[in-house]
């Protein structure tokens, strides 16, 4: 049985105490130090019994992971190496795997992940470099890192969701024991809950008030009555809006998680707004085209925004709080927002629901319609 050890190291400092798993790996046959826990300043009898009964159980983890199958037999590859040959794997799938992963998406993770990275060498927490090394420690100090940074928690878990997913990717691949994040990935930092800086039809009418022109405002009028993500609106061409039926089809696999086309039921207001963005295109193929251009909007409304103190998700947000605020069904709102629901709910729901959303989003321009709203 491979020997796992629990080393107990006092600050005399502060009283506090630090619990270590000391073992020997498998592959390099060296011995390792983790740490597990770290007791408040002072900790009396019944704070280190709870300890110790944490590191137990980790112990016993970590002398799983030993004893697993493959254990002994990873094959070596380094950090960078190991991130390229993930993005490519990620790229590369067939029709049955993730060929819905966006561009957008992977490149992102690979910022996260080259971000990640950059934290170690900076930190020189993996001297040797090789992706079987990496720790949970590691990868809880970089999210208290972001946390520490002012990041919001949404975005902290969002970085280390990538990180996690390239770990799962090197376990099942054979190139670490297991993934490191699998106990940190849905943590909330801080415990706090998104709150978004518009809530209600005003605050989105003094935004509208703020953009230089009209064209501008009816872009972050549509983002706001559509939940769209920044991304799916700017590749969105016009043979996505159906006028006559006052409906906007949203392509399948355009950074979705929902295995079905979306369609999502226009208001009055975001109806107008798309009538003048057409007066203006002069013919361009984007919805969300430039002023009197073809090319199509890519950080733009990011940049028109900024100024304002809002993200472009904000408004997603928006769309969301407003339609939990008037009291619609989470089924219409995961539809709607292009939400996966959930695992049973999916195999009895293989289509959208378009007749109850259209009720819903009748009650939302009205509520929108009740201020001062354009």
């Amino acid at each position: 049985m491979r020997r796992v050890t629990i080393w107990k190291r006092w600050n005399k400092g502060d009283g506090s105490c630090a619990l270590y798993l000391r073992y020997t790996d498998p592959l390099t046959r060296r011995d390792e130090r983790e740490l597990v826990y770290r007791t408040e300043p002072r900790a009396g009898v019944r704070t280190m019994r709870r300890a110790m009964g944490i590191a137990r159980d980790l112990a016993a983890e970590k002398r799983r992971e030993l004893l697993a199958d493959g254990a002994t037999r990873l094959e070596q590859i380094g950090l960078e190496d190991g991130r390229d040959a993930y993005l490519l794997w990620c790229q590369s799938l067939g029709p049955n795997g993730m060929e819905r992963r966006a561009r957008v998406t992977v490149s992102n993770n690979e910022r996260n992940i080259t971000a990640f990275l950059g934290q170690l060498a900076a930190e020189q927490r993996v001297t040797v470099g090789m992706m079987h090394q990496i720790r949970r420690t590691h990868v809880a100090r970089w999210r208290d890192w972001l946390a520490g940074r002012g990041l919001s928690a949404g975005t902290v878990n969002n970085m280390v969701a990538s990180v996690s997913a390239w770990l799962a990717w090197g376990e099942d691949h054979g190139h670490i024991h297991a993934n490191p994040c699998r106990r940190i990935l849905y943590e909330r930092v801080g415990n706090r809950r998104a709150n978004p800086p518009i809530t209600g039809p005003d605050e989105l009418v003094r935004l509208q008030d703020k953009m230089p022109d009209r064209h501008r405002a009816d872009v972050v009028l549509l983002l706001a009555c559509t939940g769209l993500r920044q991304g799916e609106f700017g590749d969105m061409t016009w043979e996505c809006w159906k006028e006559g039926e006052s409906l906007l089809e949203v392509p399948e696999g355009r950074e979705t998680t929902k295995r079905h086309a979306r369609r999502i039921p226009l208001t009055t207001q975001a109806t107008e707004a798309l009538r003048r963005l057409r007066a203006e295109s002069e013919g361009g193929p984007y919805i969300a085209g430039a002023r009197k251009g073809y090319n199509k909007l890519t950080s733009q409304v990011n940049k028109w925004l900024k100024p304002c103190g809002v993200k472009p998700h904000d408004l997603r947000r928006f769309f969301v709080t407003a339609l939990e605020t008037i009291g619609a069904p989470k089924s219409v709102i995961d539809d709607l927002a292009g939400h996966s629901p959930g695992k049973v709910r999916a195999a009895y729901t293989p289509t959208d629901n378009l007749a109850v959303a259209r009720r819903w989003i009748a009650v939302f321009a009205k509520w929108l319609a009740g201020s001062a709203a354009r």
